[in-house]
């Protein structure tokens, strides 16, 4: 397997369907507790938890909210 760069953008536990720019954290979810929203300083470097999950980077979903957001034309 390839060298993979570990951040939140390809971490199965990144879930970018809520009103936060980075998403949040469904691991939390898996050990009872309420999901919880990924800092600036955290989704570009991942963290202990992170679970890689083959897909592409997800940042292009960020972009697209930021895109509407701010009303830049596709």
């Amino acid at each position: 397997m390839e060298n993979v760069i570990k951040s939140c953008w390809n971490c199965t536990y990144q879930d970018l369907e809520n009103p936060s720019l980075y998403g949040d954290c469904l691991y939390f979810e898996t050990i009872g507790k309420k999901k919880k929203e990924i800092p600036s300083n955290i989704v570009e470097v991942g963290c202990l938890l992170h679970k890689y999950d083959g897909s592409n980077d997800k940042r292009s979903s960020v972009e697209k909210k930021l895109k509407i957001l701010f009303g830049v034309p596709n």
